[in-house]
């Protein structure tokens, strides 16, 4: 009987979800591409908020009882207008989309956890969440850092809610958020039936794929929500620049949870508001002061997230430790923080890696650039086109991404811990949020161009000039498929792999041997646990081994240890209550056989204390 409600649980979801989509299309009155992405990012705020004022819970079941509402009211006017709501067809660039998006998706529900910052933070938050149906807060000892913003956790937890608490739930949630993203940014296309455009625009985004391959979407890293978040926002305001109420609907929610996806957000929404600027003022005669006014108010209201969760940390989160605090005195003291010498080497170090042509961050940037070059010299020479707007993207994209390694040197000079600085830490995901925000700003520059200089017949097809000329367009958009495929497939096999690779893997290992615990109300479990593997890959140096541990078995006092040294052997077991055995050795069964008598097998063991004397009691369950 339980399965069976968990499975109506389930149904109840996806049609809670199609009711809130089917109200959006309603309300809006836009292209569907739009929808998808506009409803996630309301639902995510929306119960980021109950987060926020202790009423996780409610809103959450007040949000899937609304959707299921909305569903029914849909059936009723369904029936009653004998139509359904859609203005238009499906065309192919929907359908197309539509297949990759089922095959990708189809994916993730089967897919674990492996990346070293799932398990150190990510993760851990959105399990807590659902454990305590609350906000972590700085008891909660199983998370370092809790000030890191919650936004896509309460998306993550609303699916776990209801659709269970499995890995793969809450990575293909993610990877609908990345999706319906994704669909937003096809909205530039205002000629749906110009498949061309698509072609083109849908293999500029495939290349994003080649800059994201430390940030692969199998994992709940939020480092390439940010470039396609914020490319869904400025799709949003080239698209509507001449209507502004639909434009400012739409950015709102896109907006307020861009800034709590992580503390960089507030940058993103700064390049956000760049191009709304630039924008509005090239359509100035389609706004009024009202609007303008108007759009300031919408800016401060997606602020609101952000402003509440700065609140957040004030209040409930007044003495949680914060990894990255960049404040004036540490840019005053920053040679009491770190010696000139540490400053020294962490620039060379930033400026080697920031100029290695073989990173791909470097590689892209100085290929986009010559690419975009010769592409505008090309089309002034050949077709006596001035691509002005391109070459204004290029400079300002520059400026940009220039900006942006700025402040990541900031970051390491003056906030980060030294010993992350020193050795750059996390600068590949860094680099390659903002190489892929800068490419797929170029490809939007590059489509826009030639969406404006096509004709089109009264039905939105192209009109071509000549046979030749539409036989060139042919070739082209043949061409444009073969490269999506191309890469398309490279990250599908990718995620195949890393999958395959799974059972051989640590998280896989560690997950056997322990399970994945999760207690009622979110009690931690208190037990010193002392746990022994190898440390190869420096698993166990760089504290992936522990966190492991602390994940699957929800219990903050995690320690690890590679080997044992015999006349230190019961004097280190006598400081923890449980021994978990994850990778046993030869060394370590004889150890544990001759001084407790068990056979040192993978498994847990208690470790009694009577007296001065020491036993093992190795767990049957």
């Amino acid at each position: 009987m339980t399965e069976i409600i968990k499975f109506m649980v389930g149904i109840g979801f996806l049609v809670s979800c199609v009711g809130w989509t089917w109200c959006a299309k309603r309300l809006l009155d836009v292209d569907f591409c739009f929808v998808p992405a506009f409803v996630v990012s309301w639902i995510t705020v929306i119960v980021y908020f109950g987060g926020i004022f202790g009423v996780l819970y409610l809103v959450s079941c007040v949000v899937y009882l609304g959707g299921l509402l909305a569903f029914l009211w849909s059936f009723i006017e369904v029936r009653k207008n004998r139509s359904w709501i859609p203005t238009r067809k499906p065309h192919l660039m929907d359908c197309c989309f539509l297949i990759g998006t089922v095959l990708f998706l189809a994916l993730l529900p089967g897919e674990h956890l492996q990346h070293y910052d799932n398990f150190s933070h990510w993760a851990v938050v959105v399990k807590v969440m659902l454990s305590k149906n609350a906000f972590p807060t700085v008891a909660d000892h199983l998370i370092g850092f809790t000030n890191y913003p919650l936004g896509t956790s309460s998306l993550l937890y609303y699916a776990g809610r209801f659709l269970g608490h499995r890995e793969g739930v809450f990575l293909a949630m993610q990877g609908v958020l990345i999706f319906a993203l994704f669909y937003s940014v096809f909205g530039l296309i205002e000629k749906p039936r110009c498949f061309i455009l698509a072609a083109f625009l849908g293999t500029g985004l495939s290349t994003l794929s080649f800059f994201n391959l430390t940030i692969r979407i199998n994992n709940l890293l939020v480092d390439f929500i940010l470039p396609v978040l914020t490319l869904a926002c400025w799709v949003v305001i080239i698209r509507f620049r001449t209507e502004p109420k639909k434009q400012l609907f739409l950015l709102l929610p896109l907006q307020a949870l861009l800034v709590i996806v992580k503390t960089t957000g507030t940058l993103y929404l700064a390049f956000v508001v760049a191009l709304w600027c630039i924008e509005t003022f090239r359509m100035r005669k389609a706004w009024t002061w009202k609007q303008i006014f108007a759009a300031v108010g919408t800016l401060i209201a997606s602020l609101s997230t952000y402003g509440a969760w700065k609140y957040h940390m004030v209040t409930v989160l007044a003495d949680a430790e914060n990894k990255f605090s960049l404040s004036t005195s540490a840019l005053e003291n920053a040679e009491a923080v770190k010696s000139p010498e540490e400053l020294r080497t962490i620039i060379e170090a930033f400026l080697k890696a920031s100029t290695d042509l073989t990173t791909r961050p470097a590689l892209g940037f100085l290929i986009c650039n010559i690419l975009i070059i010769l592409l505008c010299i090309a089309m002034r020479v050949h077709f006596h086109s001035k691509w002005h707007r391109t070459v204004l993207a290029l400079i300002l994209s520059d400026l940009m991404v220039i900006g942006y390694y700025g402040g990541i040197l900031g970051l390491y000079l003056f906030s980060m811990p030294s010993d992350e600085a020193l050795v750059l830490a996390g600068f590949d995901r860094y680099a390659s949020s903002i190489i892929v925000l800068f490419v797929g700003g170029l490809v939007l520059s590059v489509v826009s161009e030639i969406q404006a200089r096509l004709r089109y017949t009264e039905d939105g097809l192209i009109w071509y000039e000549s046979p030749g000329k539409k036989k060139k367009y042919q070739k082209a958009v043949l061409i444009s498929i073969a490269m999506i495929l191309l890469m398309l497939t490279s990250e599908y096999n990718g995620m195949i792999f890393t999958d395959a690779e799974y059972e051989t893997s640590l998280a896989d290992t560690m997950k056997k041997v322990t399970g994945d615990r999760w207690y009622p109300g979110g009690a931690e479990d208190e037990t010193r646990y002392l746990m022994y593997g190898s440390d190869r890959d420096g698993q166990m140096t760089n504290y992936y081994f522990q966190y492991l541990g602390r994940y699957y078995l929800y219990a903050p006092n995690v320690d690890a240890v590679c080997v044992f040294y015999e006349p230190n052997l019961e004097n280190l077991l006598s400081g923890y209550d449980c021994l978990v055995v994850v990778e046993p050795d030869a060394g370590e069964r004889r150890m544990l056989k001759q001084h407790f008598g068990v056979d040192g097998e993978a498994g847990f063991y208690d470790i009694v204390k009577d007296g001065d004397a020491l036993t093992l009691k190795k767990r049957q369950d």
